[in-house]
């Protein structure tokens, strides 16, 4: 009997979490530009990050940053 109840007990938690909205964000690198440069920003145009593409990402889970993630090229 008890069994059953921590299992329920467990269920419910379970199906609580997965309906959880929680944001996660990678952040690829900054930059800053000037608001004429963002105004004027067309398709194609490049703006130039403080990250190399085999540099760590930072990871955030809601807005704590949690882990460090490495991109890879395939």
């Amino acid at each position: 009997m008890q069994e059953k109840d921590s299992n329920t007990y467990e269920d419910a938690i379970e199906t609580v979490i997965d309906k959880a909205m929680i944001p996660i964000k990678a952040v690829l690198g900054t930059s800053k530009i000037s608001v004429s440069d963002f105004v004027n920003l067309q398709v194609g145009d490049v703006i130039k990050i403080d990250k190399k593409v085999d540099q760590e990402l930072e990871v955030y889970v809601g807005n704590i940053k949690e882990v460090y993630s490495f991109t890879w090229l395939f």
